[in-house]
Parts: structure tokens; C-alpha cells; sequence
């Protein structure tokens, strides 16, 4: 087995690609077509982490992963992962509680570049009146996640 490569799931909301350098995750997309993966170390864990969260019974991953950007997206980042499942924070708030101020744009032009779609859950961020906007994946899948998450929290 390998400890860089890429996995394909099949998911609720479509196809993932998992992008696995030296057994840590460094990049998650949706992507059409599913290819043949790679045979990966973290592969089984993987699996059983996405299953289980898509299912409604996993809370928090513990993926390895490693993020290769600038010190400012990696604090937004940070930040956004701490939000806990089923609940939401707007980009405000968000920029707020990171940087003491409104850089409310600047963590969105951040989190529009989130290579761990998911794992960083993003998809928790939401416009400043309670509002769905700004989500790589699509507004059909930000909504898919949240109301995933809210129903099993």
C-alpha cells in the first residue's frame, strides 16, 4: 500500500476525490467521474470516516491532513474546523472571533479556496442573514451538509 495517491468515494453528493500525500489528506473535490483509486494506507480509515459521517454518526474526523497556504487561510481554516457539528457561524462572525475585526470578505475569498471541502466544514459558514452563499461544492450541497448535520445533532 501506498502512502500518497488518490481515492475516489462515491457520496451522497456526488463523487469525492482525496488527494493523500505522505499518509496526510491534502486535498478534497468533487469531481464527475469517479476513477480507479489507489491502494492507500489510510484508505480503510477513510472510508469508514466519510461513511460513518454521511450517515449521521460521525461528529468530528480525525484525518490526518496537511494544509500548504498562507498563514492568513490557515487561521481561517483553523478556525472554521472548531465549528461544531450542526451549528453555523456567519463569515462575520467568523472573521470576527478569528481576527478581531470585519474581514468578513477576506475570510470568504478563504474559505471559496478550502482544499478540504468537508473536513473543514466550510460548509458551516453562512451568509450574514442566516443566508446560503459561497460554497465551492454548490448551494445544493451546502444545504445537503447542513441539514445532514442538523437533523443528527
Amino acid at each position: 500500500m501506498k502512502d500518497s495517491g488518490k481515492l475516489y468515494l462515491k457520496t451522497p453528493i456526488g463523487n469525492l476525490e482525496i488527494i493523500v500525500e505522505h499518509n496526510n489528506i491534502i486535498l478534497i473535490s468533487l469531481v464527475k467521474e469517479a476513477l480507479k483509486s489507489d491502494s492507500l494506507r489510510l484508505e480503510e480509515r477513510i472510508k469508514d470516516e466519510f461513511s460513518r459521517y454521511f450517515d449521521g454518526n460521525l461528529k468530528a474526523f480525525s484525518l490526518p491532513y496537511k494544509l500548504d497556504v498562507s498563514q492568513f487561510r490557515k487561521t481561517v481554516l483553523e478556525m472554521t474546523r472548531a465549528i461544531a457539528y450542526g451549528k453555523t457561524t456567519t463569515y462575520l462572525e467568523l472573521s470576527i472571533n478569528a481576527f478581531n475585526h470585519n474581514k468578513a470578505r477576506a475570510v470568504g475569498q478563504a474559505l471559496n479556496k478550502n482544499p478540504l471541502m468537508i473536513l473543514i466544514p466550510c460548509h458551516r459558514v453562512i451568509g450574514k442573514n442566516q443566508q446560503l452563499i459561497g460554497y465551492n461544492g454548490g448551494i445544493e450541497v451546502k444545504s445537503y451538509l447542513i441539514n445532514l448535520e442538523k437533523q443528527h445533532s
